[in-house]
């Protein structure tokens, strides 16, 4: 690879293009040509050896390499501006007297809220979080309204001026009663197809339900689908009192089994893994207190690599 040419502006480009999934959006918001921004496009696909952008029935969409990519120049952008970034009063959260809104999807807020509330309380007090409820896909149209400050749920391709931070890669586990786990993960797929399946479908099906799914028609196969719930905190309730299973991120299934008379084991067919993590808009990037914020999630939360709070 000519690593010379993967420079700043070549790593902010490839950010824009597939963050906008529109070379002539993307052309704008560099203030560039078409014809320009088609040709850095073109550099950067021979670059990469990736398409970027393809077509779909809805437009252009990323690729699934792009996205990781871009999410990875993100990063690497935003340190170099803190390379770059005058010195500034550090932030004091003790001090600040206010409201901030999240948005997020139940099982997120079930997994994170209350560690976040536990240390904000003690180290903001005068901060007063407003939640809001959003799957993955509204939590973009919150923050893009502004409706919401800050989102928390998985990494989707977004359009508009937002900024994404993985907190957490999770790999899927099926919740099933207690007792039946050893048993059930000798199952091949067309075992695990014909047992009793809980879809969770807040607005559309959760992610790993979609990919299940798919994987399952590509074997020519399709589950036995008992029941679909709004919600994954009705789960362990409706599993522990039935023979039903449902396929959910890992850490909510240990959540689950660790209070209800629950078990889990691994999908017998790959369904891969998601990312999760806090989504904002531009408008509140650079703010020291969701500067300070952000970084505090991710720490409390899990992510590593959380030495300051520059993102």
């Amino acid at each position: 690879m000519d690593i010379p040419r993967l420079d700043a502006w070549s790593l902010h480009c490839f950010a824009v293009l597939v963050r906008e999934s529109n070379v002539t959006r993307a052309g704008a918001a560099l203030d560039l040509s078409q014809p320009a921004a088609s040709a850095i496009l073109a550099r950067l696909r021979d670059t990469f050896q990736d398409p970027i952008l393809v077509k779909s029935s809805s437009g252009m969409v990323p690729t699934p390499k792009a996205i990781e990519i871009a999410a990875r120049a993100e990063r690497l952008l935003e340190e170099m501006r803190e390379l770059l970034r005058p010195a500034e009063p550090a932030f004091d959260p003790s001090r600040f007297s206010g409201a901030v809104s999240f948005a997020a999807a139940d099982v997120v807020r079930l997994l994170v809220l209350p560690r976040i509330m536990q240390a904000l309380q003690r180290e903001a007090p005068g901060l007063s979080i407003d939640t809001h409820h959003a799957d993955r896909i509204r939590i973009h149209e919150k923050l893009e309204r502004a409706d919401v400050d800050l989102g928390l749920g998985p990494q989707v391709v977004s359009t508009g001026r937002l900024h994404y931070r993985e907190i957490w890669c999770d790999e899927p586990a099926v919740l099933t009663r207690a007792g039946t786990a050893a048993a059930r993960a000798q199952l091949d797929p067309a075992g695990f197809a014909a047992l009793g399946h809980i879809r969770v479908v807040p607005s559309r099906p959760s992610y790993f339900d979609e990919v299940l799914d798919k994987e399952l028609a590509a074997a020519g196969l399709r589950r036995r689908l008992a029941m679909s719930e709004r919600s994954f905190l009705m789960l362990p309730s409706l599993i522990e009192a039935t023979e039903l299973v449902a396929v959910v991120p890992q850490r909510f299934a240990r959540y689950a089994c660790e209070r209800h008379g629950l078990e889990m084991f691994a999908p017998p067919l790959p369904i891969g893994t998601i990312s999760l993590g806090l989504y904002w808009h531009e408008r509140t990037h650079r703010e020291p207190l969701f500067r300070w914020l952000r970084w505090r999630i991710a720490e409390l939360a899990g992510a590593t690599g959380t030495a300051a709070p520059s993102a």
